[in-house]
């Protein structure tokens, strides 16, 4: 093993040994190399000294480092790029600029500027994140981009999305949903009316307590549902109308071709029927009941209506 000592004047045989050359002996001797591994400690000016980088993760015990031993510098690069503070009783990251948020919102957003000084989260106990969106009802949420949650308990997730409405939801892309405790889920659909829901792609619901799903439907009778394809939201193609008074109403194909097999499952086109299903067509006032048995078209003639 090699010495761990320097020695600065080593007795050799026949000195005499005193207090005074043994105590010198002591305080006058240094450190050799032997004693630090070059990795984790070195010698500096005779002292054993950590290394830079010396001590890793692995050497220290859990919770041994505490944001008290951190110095503030150190503490606020940690926190840099985040920019998360308390503000009164609400938490604001990102982009602070803008009006007072509400108590116990959370805002977290990125590019606010002093033009858009109400797209914050205002509303008592309100959440705002993602870019440029405004949940100023209380306990309302606004999560996306340039989405507004204005009501008590609104949400608006997607882009574009507007709860307006209390307890209201618009979900997608470009929904409203004006009415109380309404929903529109999708994209561009508007649920203006109170128990209102529009879910599809085009959607117009104005009928208090009525459902719309699809494309391009719109209803303004009060307590109905319909699931259509509409070319507009004037023009009925396909769709299936219910009422509350117990009534179902279907829209009738007027044609005088029969309907062709369709083997795969769901890939039913115009003219075509899906196997063990059965479709009503009319040509002019005759109805017929077509139905696709394993690939093979039977029919069967209603009579003609007058």
């Amino acid at each position: 093993m090699s010495d761990i000592l320097s020695i600065q004047t080593p007795y050799v045989d026949g000195d005499t040994v005193t207090s005074t050359n043994l105590n010198d002996l002591v305080k006058k001797a240094t450190f050799t190399s032997a004693v630090v591994d070059g990795a984790t400690t070195q010698l500096s000016s005779g002292a054993i000294i950590v290394r830079d980088g010396g001590i890793t993760t692995n050497k220290l015990v859990d919770g041994s480092v505490t944001e008290l031993k951190l110095s503030t510098a150190t503490q606020a690069k940690l926190l840099q790029g985040l920019e998360i503070e308390a503000s009164g009783e609400a938490i604001i990251g990102g982009t602070k600029a803008g009006n007072t948020r509400g108590t116990f919102a959370l805002d977290i957003q990125n590019k606010q500027s002093s033009a858009l000084a109400s797209v914050v989260a205002s509303g008592d106990s309100a959440v705002a994140l993602g870019y440029q969106n405004t949940a100023s009802g209380n306990n309302s949420t606004s999560v996306g981009s340039s989405n507004r949650a204005v009501s008590t308990n609104s949400s608006a997730f997607g882009t574009s999305n507007e709860g307006s409405g209390t307890n209201s939801s618009a979900l997608g892309y470009n929904n409203t949903a004006n009415g109380l405790n309404s929903s529109a889920l999708g994209h561009n659909n508007t649920a203006n009316a109170e128990n209102a829901s529009a879910i599809g792609s085009n959607i117009l619901v104005e009928g208090t307590g009525s459902h719309a799903f699809g494309y391009n439907v719109a209803t303004s009778s009060a307590n109905s549902a319909e699931f259509g394809l509409w070319s507009s939201n004037t023009v009925r193609k396909s769709g299936l109308k219910l009422t509350f008074n117990g009534g179902v109403a279907l829209t009738c194909e007027n044609t005088s071709s029969a309907p062709s097999d369709q083997a795969t499952a769901g890939a039913e086109g115009s003219a075509e029927l899906g196997r063990s299903m059965f479709t009503i067509q009319r040509n002019g006032d005759a109805f017929t009941l077509y139905f696709n048995d394993a690939g093979t078209i039977k029919s069967l003639s209603l009579g003609s209506v007058s």
